[in-house]
């Protein structure tokens, strides 16, 4: 490898009267040490031995200063262009080099760390590394980037970028470590003494600060040359990030992974990177987090007796071994929390068993996942019984923990063909998210989101197709926090309804399809689903490649839909790639049982799916009545013949549904009027009789409105009204509004007086 590197860089600087002078040169240095295990030191060596023979110079015989003479070059290189060039500057002629070599190594420096940016950026980060800087008085950042860009000119120019790197990454990285103070190879290679500034001038760290867009490469270079070099890493990088934890965790999951395979970094700075991270899922940062509480662990459990703290600990390893893909190991370490819960539980029930309900709810996930199903349920069952213990005392803070634990034991009551318990359970869970979510608009919803992805599912397998795909249609939109008020978004959840959201327009009845265009409703849904589940499985790909695999699948179907048939062809192909390599399912290991299905009365079955839809269906009519409706309204009229008792409460429901469609069809106002008459006579019934005056005389006004706009259909209605409304007055003790209402009805129903709304203000 040598020989062919040097051959190819001989070529290159050989001398024309001097052909093959390199041929027999040998390595300076011996290369079987651990120094030259990649290819790019070979290669460094190579070069350096014929660059030192070119210019007459004794080529190192250490590995440690190949980097040093190859960044002394450079240095050599800025300094030969400012001195060449100033008898240029007197005679005013051509291009002119004005950059000091100082200042040169200042603007390399800030390249290193931010990459290639635009024009605009890059003067104002030279503007910023320069600052205060008495050696740069008279020069402005333009005419530095210029200088700049002839000694490093992009390496893609069509990009239009400027402040190219030194390359290759390895040179800038030990570039950067060898300009800030602190190493031992001074009198090689001198630092500087304005780097430190310098680098927290690009890299802001304030408690206020955003961070710099190019924080996610110097902070991996920064992270990279630390490992070589110890001061960097004590006398920088650590001090930094204790400064700005959340430095670590902004510059993105890939430079965090860089800086964690730093083995020195002491276990606060781990604890306080930690609590920066994402509280759900990310696939982002999930293999970071695992490394971090494997890190952790030990010193969790170690520092202290506490068995609170030590099943804190199994709780943090768990969900971090959760989200990487690794559900034995963290169905282990559940197993032990929910063991130190049960104890502490014991002896201080108020205070410890939610800890112990969150643990057990957990372990019900994982056994599920890993088809442990027996086991899953009683977990469940024990979970949702210890939540409800404390939701009496503390209701506004249980609902959340008891949806979550519904919702849990309901997936595995489904798996276990339980599905009427599952049904009634899922219900539940959903109710009390909704009920949350009215009362704290804005905190609940990703919850709420994930209730209704669960309910989609369920209603699918109940044929239930309009209710499934408003359940779904929910989901999507409370899951989408970032297009709706540009928070995070919680991309598992919403890819996954994303791509049902596709499959349910694919799939269903074409009386379904009416009025909207499914075809590109699907075909947008599911390439928004692969986009996301593209970058998650990149992130993480062992738990998630599998995601990825379905919402391809459908995505394909859509393109075929659509008519995109050779797009649709190479989607089927990039399925059968990701399905033909190794495994990566999240269901590693799983350990299947069997359980028997139980059979259910028809009746009772339909009549929880109906409850069920009508949950869905309040809730999306909510969002949009024009489109759902008239799909909850025969769920109310439904719900009104099944439950007497609830009459009241469902009428007003039916009329406010009538009232808010009235305005996209007519027919509604009648209804209305009809509604507001079965409230009138139903509190009537209950002895609440001003209550019923009240709800007779908006019927009235209804009917005044339509008769006013079509006299000869709704004249008789109206006269009727009247009658009835002056009788219910009269019998209520208001005798003058009951004679108002007979004289009314009376010259109506004679044709002396033309309905109108005016009468209906007075």
């Amino acid at each position: 490898m040598f020989r062919v590197a040097r051959d190819a860089f001989a070529a290159v600087h050989e001398p024309a009267n001097e052909p093959a002078f390199a041929s027999r040169l040998l390595p300076p240095m011996p290369l079987e040490g651990g120094d030259f295990g990649l290819t790019l030191s070979v290669h460094m060596a190579a070069l350096v031995a014929v660059d030192a023979l070119v210019r007459g110079e004794p080529p190192p015989t250490d590995a440690a200063f190949l980097v040093t003479y190859l960044l002394n070059r450079e240095r050599s290189h800025w300094a030969r262009l400012h001195t060449q060039d100033a008898g240029r500057r007197t005679a005013a002629v051509g291009r002119v080099w004005t950059t000091p070599p100082e200042v040169m190594n200042r603007t390399v420096f800030t390249a290193a760390l931010t990459g290639p940016v635009s024009h605009q950026t890059a003067f104002d980060v030279v503007d910023r590394a320069i600052a205060n800087d008495p050696a740069v008085v008279g020069h402005s950042a333009e005419r530095i980037v210029a200088d700049h860009i002839a000694c490093y000119p992009p390496a893609e120019p069509h990009r239009g970028t400027v402040l190219e790197p030194l390359l290759p990454d390895r040179l800038a990285e030990d570039f950067l470590a060898l300009t800030l103070p602190g190493h031992t190879a001074e009198t090689a290679y001198p630092s500087a003494p304005w780097a430190p500034t310098t680098l927290g001038a690009l890299l802001p760290h304030g408690a206020d600060d955003q961070p710099a867009p190019w924080a996610p490469r110097a902070l991996t270079f920064l992270a990279a040359s630390a490992a070589r070099w110890p001061h960097l890493r004590h006398g920088h990088l650590y001090p930094l990030l204790r400064q700005a934890p959340w430095l670590a965790v902004a510059a993105g999951g890939p430079a965090l992974s860089t800086l964690l395979a730093l083995d020195d970094i002491q276990p606060d700075l781990l604890e306080d990177i930690d609590a920066k991270l994402p509280k759900h899922e990310s696939p982002e940062f999930d293999p970071s987090r695992t490394v971090l509480a494997e890190r952790l662990f030990p010193h969790w459990t170690g520092a202290s007796d506490d068995p609170a703290r030590h099943a804190a600990a199994y709780d943090s390893l768990a969900f971090a071994l959760t989200g990487s893909g690794r559900l034995l190991e963290a169905l282990a370490a559940t197993e032990k929390s929910v063991a130190l819960h049960e104890t502490l539980a014991a002896r201080h029930p108020v205070a410890r068993t939610p800890g112990l309900a969150g643990a057990l709810t957990n372990q019900c996930g994982l056994l599920n996942h890993l088809d442990r199903l027996p086991e899953a349920e009683e977990a469940g069952r024990r979970a949702v019984e210890l939540t409800r213990k404390p939701a009496g005392l503390h209701p506004d803070d249980q609902r959340a923990p008891l949806s979550t634990a519904l919702a849990n034991h309901a997936a595995v009551l489904r798996q276990c063909g339980r599905d009427i318990e599952a049904l009634r359970v899922q219900t539940e869970a959903l109710e009390l998210v909704t009920g949350l979510v009215r009362e704290h608009p804005g905190p609940y919803e990703d919850i709420l989101g994930l209730r209704f992805l669960d309910v989609g599912v369920t209603l699918t397998a109940a044929l239930r197709e309009p209710a499934a795909f408003a359940a779904t249609h929910a989901a999507v939109l409370l899951l989408d926090r970032e297009a709706r008020d540009g928070s995070a978004t919680r991309e598992g959840p919403l890819s996954t309804a994303l791509t049902n959201l596709a499959r349910l327009l694919l799939t269903q009845s074409p009386a379904l399809r009416t009025g909207i265009d499914w075809r590109e409703r699907a075909l947008e849904a599911s390439a928004r689903a692969v986009d996301i589940n593209r970058r998650r499985a990149k992130a993480n790909p062992f738990p998630l490649v599998e995601d990825l695999v379905q919402s391809l699948r459908i995505h394909a179907a859509a393109l075929e839909a659509a008519h995109h048939h050779s797009a649709a062809r190479a989607v089927r192909e990039e399925v059968d790639q990701l399905s033909y390599a190794p495994a990566a399912s999240s269901r590693h290991g799983r350990c299947p049982s069997v359980t028997p299905s139980v059979t259910y009365d028809r009746k009772e079955t339909e009549g929880v799916v109906d409850a069920l839809e009508l949950t869905v269906f309040r809730h999306m009519a909510r969002h949009d009545v024009r489109a759902y409706g008239d799909h909850l309204l025969p769920r109310l009229h439904d719900a009104l013949r099944r439950d007497g008792t609830a009459g009241i409460p469902l009428l007003e429901e039916i009329a406010d549904l009538h009232h808010r469609l009235a305005p996209y069809d007519r027919a509604h106002r009648s209804l209305l009027s009809n509604t507001y008459v079965s409230i009138g006579l139903e509190l009537w019934q209950a002895e609440r009789r001003l209550e019923a005056v009240r709800a007779l005389a908006r019927a009235v006004e209804v009917d005044r409105h339509l008769a006013a706009s079509d006299p000869g259909r709704y004249r008789d209605h109206l006269v009727d009204g009247l009658y009835m409304l002056a009788a219910r007055q009269k019998a209520a003790g208001l005798r003058s509004e009951a004679r108002a209402s007979r004289r009314e009805a009376r010259r109506l129903r004679w044709g002396l007086v033309r309905p109108s709304a005016v009468q209906s203000a007075r």
